[in-house]
């Protein structure tokens, strides 16, 4: 196959239009059509690297004439496991209500939309990938047995590349702040097309939620692990777990610090509406739950103060504890030449709402 057949065959699989890959791309739509119509191929080995990463293939794929997408290699996949199915070529055209099967079998013809080819996966079982692509993993599956295995093996691969680039948005966040990082720059240090992070995430926003909402989850998900037993504990033992739970978060976690310093900053900035925010603060609102059981647990036993409102009382600690170890945490804090103790400093500010609200 010629380049251009390449591109035309891969595009109609997915399945896009011209227009559709020329937007993804930034390649003219005029270029696109000629790839396509002539032998032409592209001059640049950048345009190759997108359109292999469009795609999902390797540029190898693309531009090697042996590459293993082929209609003969197609021709040859059908045809044998038609064979070993014990199907006539007329039962599988009549099944699948495909009229052009016997030229796909002939080498001729291969299938023009995805519905083909999940109609054939069906018939043949078999996964889409193996007829496509001849991935042996799958020749030899039944249909169901097929989906599930290329699914599970999908999902991984997309967990695993989801969280390289959240990893490395997180990262270079909490080195530059979140302004000044582009997603150019994020999938450049992944060595990856930007194509690729916009098949995660369709703005830096929604990037930057989705980081902000794995970071907190991770840290309370770590957190509640510290948790003690609360049907145990008194109020004033779970208030002093509470702003302990600050001083973990500084001792631990002093980029998850840095980073929320930065995503305030850039919510505002960007005009965060409701609609985005959602996540965030249903997020957040875990942070709650324990410190109501907490508050409930005072008003019977009486070892905190529970004349000032709930909603007062976690505000006022909230913003207080996490205010203060952002500032250490940033370096935002006078620094004496001598006797120079973070820790202690921060312990003093714990004392001093136990002792508020006890």
């Amino acid at each position: 196959m010629t380049f251009g057949e390449k591109i035309r065959y891969l595009r109609k699989l997915i399945p896009l239009s011209v227009e559709e890959v020329s937007e993804l791309t930034g390649i003219p739509k005029n270029t696109l059509y000629r790839y396509e119509r002539t032998d032409a191929a592209p001059r640049s080995g950048k345009r190759c690297d997108i359109l292999a990463e469009l795609f999902g293939c390797g540029t190898e794929a693309l531009t090697d004439d042996s590459a293993r997408v082929k209609p003969a290699d197609f021709k040859n996949r059908i045809k044998g496991l038609r064979s070993a199915k014990g199907l006539s070529v007329t039962e599988v055209s009549e099944v699948t209500g495909i009229t052009s099967y016997k030229d796909m079998e002939s080498g001729r013809l291969i299938p023009d939309t995805l519905e083909e080819y999940k109609a054939l996966s069906g018939v043949l079982g078999c996964r889409v990938s193996y007829l496509v692509l001849g991935d042996e993993r799958f020749e030899g599956h039944t249909g169901d047995e097929a989906e599930a295995c290329s699914e599970n093996a999908e999902s991984l691969r997309t967990a695993e590349r989801r969280a390289e680039m959240l990893e490395t948005a997180f990262r270079l966040f909490t080195e530059r702040n979140i302004d000044s990082v582009s997603l150019a720059d994020i999938t450049e240090a992944c060595g990856r097309g930007r194509i690729s992070l916009y098949r995660y995430f369709n703005s830096k926003i929604a990037l930057v939620m989705e980081l902000a909402v794995k970071k907190w989850t991770e840290f309370r998900n770590e957190n509640q692990r510290r948790l003690p037993d609360i049907e145990e504990k008194c109020a004033r033992e779970l208030f002093e777990f509470y702003l302990d739970s600050f001083l973990e978060l500084y001792r631990r976690h002093q980029e998850l610090l840095r980073f929320n310093q930065f995503f305030n900053v850039y919510i505002r900035s960007e005009k965060a509406g409701a609609d985005d925010l959602k996540p965030y603060q249903e997020m957040i609102g875990e942070f709650r739950k324990p410190f109501h059981i907490m508050y409930e647990k005072a008003k019977k036993d009486r070892t905190i103060r529970t004349d000032e409102s709930e909603d007062e009382m976690f505000s006022t600690t909230l913003h207080l504890m996490l205010a203060v170890v952002t500032r250490y945490a940033v370096g935002l804090v006078y620094k004496p030449e001598k006797d120079y103790d973070p820790e202690k400093e921060l312990l003093k500010q714990k004392k001093a709402l136990m002792t508020m609200y006890t």
